[in-house]
C-alpha cells in the first residue's frame, strides 16, 4: 500500500504520530511538503517565516536522507498538488496531524476532506498537541490536556526507504527560484532565530540546565527575555519539536532536581511549565471558534471601532505604529526589535496591540495583522485571542491599559534598550528618555534629537488617549448585550480554575478574570 505523509507545522520526525502511524501500516511512505501558494501569499504570512521554515525542512530532509529517504517538495494549490502526485504515485492513505491553522488553511482541508472521500482514500489526522476537534466541554479539557501529555513520547523511526515508484521530486533550487517569484510579504532577516530541530534542542538544552535560573525575572523585561525567556516559541509553532516531547524532559528534569532540596530552579521550571498549559488554552479556543479570526469574541462590541475605511488620521496612525514612529520609546523600541528580529517577549506584544487599539483606537484586525507577518512565531490559534484580550473584546478579561512611559521606568530604567533600537535617542539623558518631548529646546539641541525633526513628537497625548478609551470600553461593558454575551463566552472559551467565582462574577458584570498569558514565548 503506498501512504502519504503530509509535513505541515509538524517539521521533526521525533513524536510525529502522522508518521509513526503511517509506518505501523506497512507499505512504501513517502514525505511530502507542500508550499501552500495562498497561505503564503496571505495577508498574515511573511519571507522571515518561510525563511525560518526553509531552514526548518531543510533539517528535516537531512535527517530523512539519513534514514534512507528524503522529503518530496511541491509548490502551488495543496489539493491540486496532491491530485497530481496520486496520477504519479497512487496512494491509498494520507497522514498528517491536525491542524489548527487560519481560514485558509481550514478551507483547504475542508477541499482535501472531500476529495480524499471522493476516491476513497482514508485521510488519518492524530492530534499535535491537546487540542480536540467538535463538540466539547470546556469543563473536562484539562484532564484531557494531563492525558495527551502523559502518553508515551514517539520515538523517530530508525529506517524509512524511499518508495521505488516516487516520482521525480521537486529541486531545492527550483523550487526556491519559484518561491522568490509569489508576492509574500516583506523580506528575510538576518537576525531573527534559525530554523531546523537541530537548533531547537540546542536552544532548548541552554534553557533548560543555564538560561532558565532567571526565567520568571526576565519574563516581562525585553532587555532580558531574549535570553532569559525559554525562546521555544517559533520551534514549537512550526513543530521543530514537539510540546509533549518539551513537557516530558521537563517532568524528568524537575525529578531529578528534586534531589536537591531548596534547589532555586524549582520555582522557574515549574513557572515555565505552566505557560506550556496555556499554550494549548489559546489554542483550544480558536480550534472551537475559527471565526474570530476577523470578529469580536464577544460580538456586543462589534461597532466601537472602526475595522475598515478608516480616516486619515487613522491611517497616519496605523502608519506611525507599523513603523516604530509614535513619539514613545518604548513602543518604538520594541516595534524596531521586531523588525528587525522577528522576536519580543510577551509583555511587550500585549503592550503594542493595547497602545495600537486603545490609546490609537484602532480595530485590532489590521494591528494584529501587521504583527503577525513581523512574527517569526506567529501561531494563528494564540495569536487572534491574544489580541482580543488586549484590545478588550472579550468582555471576560481585566481591561489592560499600559501606560508607556511607566512601562519603560519599570522594565528599562537606564534607557539600555531603547538607546539599542533607538540611535536617535542615544545622547538624551535618562531623565527625559521616557518622555523625550518634555525635553527643553535647549538640550534637545545639544543632544542632537530635536523632537518632530530627529525624533517623533508624540502621536497622541497618552494620558488623554487613555483615559478615552477607559470610558468608551467601560461604557460598551455595561450594555446589556455585551453583559449577556460576556456569560457565553465564559463558558465557551473560559479557563476552568476557580471557575465557580468567575461565573458569579459574570453574572454581575465584574468580570476581570482569564489573565494568564503566554509568557514563555
Amino acid at each position: 500500500m503506498n501512504t502519504v505523509v503530509w509535513f505541515k507545522r509538524d517539521l521533526r520526525l521525533h513524536d510525529h504520530a502522522a508518521l509513526t502511524h503511517a509506518m505501523t501500516h506497512g507499505g512504501s511512505v513517502l514525505p511530502v511538503y507542500i508550499f501552500d501558494h495562498d497561505w503564503w501569499c496571505a495577508l498574515d504570512a511573511s519571507w522571515r517565516q518561510l525563511g525560518f521554515v526553509l531552514e526548518s525542512l531543510a533539517d528535516l530532509d537531512r535527517a530523512l536522507r539519513r534514514l534512507g529517504s528524503r522529503l518530496y517538495l511541491m509548490t502551488g494549490e495543496p489539493l491540486q498538488c496532491l491530485q497530481t502526485l496520486h496520477q504519479e504515485f497512487p496512494f491509498q492513505a494520507l497522514y498528517s496531524h491536525q491542524e489548527t491553522g487560519n481560514a485558509i488553511s481550514f478551507a483547504r482541508d475542508q477541499r482535501i476532506t472531500h476529495w480524499c472521500n471522493s476516491e476513497q482514500i482514508k485521510w488519518h489526522q492524530p492530534r499535535a498537541f491537546a487540542v480536540y476537534r467538535g463538540p466539547l466541554n470546556r469543563d473536562h479539557w484539562d484532564k484531557l490536556w494531563q492525558q495527551h501529555m502523559q502518553q508515551p513520547v514517539l520515538p523517530a523511526p530508525l529506517k524509512l526507504n524511499l518508495p521505488q515508484s516516487a516520482p521525480r521530486p521537486m529541486l531545492w533550487s527550483e523550487c526556491q527560484q519559484l518561491l522568490a517569484t509569489w508576492p509574500i510579504h516583506g523580506r528575510d532577516i538576518a537576525e531573527r532565530q534559525r530554523g531546523g530541530r537541530q537548533n531547537a534542542l540546542l536552544v532548548w538544552q541552554q534553557f533548560l540546565h543555564v538560561r532558565g535560573i532567571n526565567y520568571r525575572q526576565s519574563l516581562s523585561s525585553p532587555l532580558r527575555a531574549a535570553l532569559g525567556n525559554s525562546r521555544l516559541s517559533a520551534y514549537l509553532t512550526w513543530g521543530c519539536l514537539s510540546l509533549r516531547e518539551v513537557v516530558h524532559e521537563l517532568q524528568q528534569h524537575k525529578l531529578t532536581l528534586a534531589k536537591t532540596p531548596n534547589n532555586p530552579w524549582h520555582a522557574e521550571l515549574n513557572a515555565f511549565k505552566s505557560r506550556l498549559h496555556w499554550h494549548c488554552h489559546f489554542i483550544q479556543k480558536f480550534e472551537t471558534e475559527p471565526e474570530i479570526e476577523f470578529h469580536n469574541m464577544n460580538r456586543g462590541f462589534d461597532g466601537m471601532r472602526k475595522e475598515t475605511s478608516l480616516s486619515n488620521e487613522e491611517k497616519l496612525r496605523l502608519d506611525a505604529w507599523c513603523s516604530g514612529k509614535t513619539g514613545y520609546p518604548l513602543i518604538d523600541a520594541c516595534m524596531q526589535m521586531l523588525i528587525q528580529t522577528g522576536w519580543i517577549n510577551f509583555r511587550m506584544r500585549a503592550m503594542l496591540i493595547s497602545f495600537a487599539t486603545q490609546h490609537l483606537w484602532l480595530h485590532w484586525r489590521q494591528p494584529g495583522l501587521h504583527l503577525a507577518r513581523l512574527f517569526v512565531d506567529y501561531e494563528p490559534g494564540i495569536h487572534f485571542s491574544q489580541l482580543q484580550m488586549q484590545a478588550g473584546v472579550t468582555g471576560i478579561n481585566a481591561l489592560r491599559v499600559y501606560n508607556p512611559a511607566k512601562q519603560q521606568r519599570d522594565q528599562d530604567p537606564d534607557g539600555v534598550f531603547v538607546k539599542r533600537w533607538l540611535p536617535a535617542l542615544r545622547k538624551v539623558p535618562t531623565t527625559y528618555l521616557c518622555e523625550p518631548w518634555r525635553m527643553p529646546l535647549s538640550v534637545q539641541e545639544r543632544v542632537g534629537c530635536v523632537i518632530g525633526h530627529d525624533y517623533p513628537a508624540p502621536i497622541v497625548a497618552h494620558e488623554d488617549a487613555a483615559r478615552s478609551a477607559k470610558t468608551k470600553l467601560h461604557a460598551w461593558r455595561q450594555q446589556p448585550q455585551t453583559r449577556s454575551l460576556a456569560a457565553e463566552v465564559l463558558q465557551q472559551h473560559g479557563s476552568r480554575k476557580k471557575m465557580s467565582r468567575r461565573v458569579k462574577a459574570a453574572k454581575t458584570a465584574v468580570i476581570n478574570r482569564d489573565q494568564l498569558s503566554l509568557d514563555f514565548m
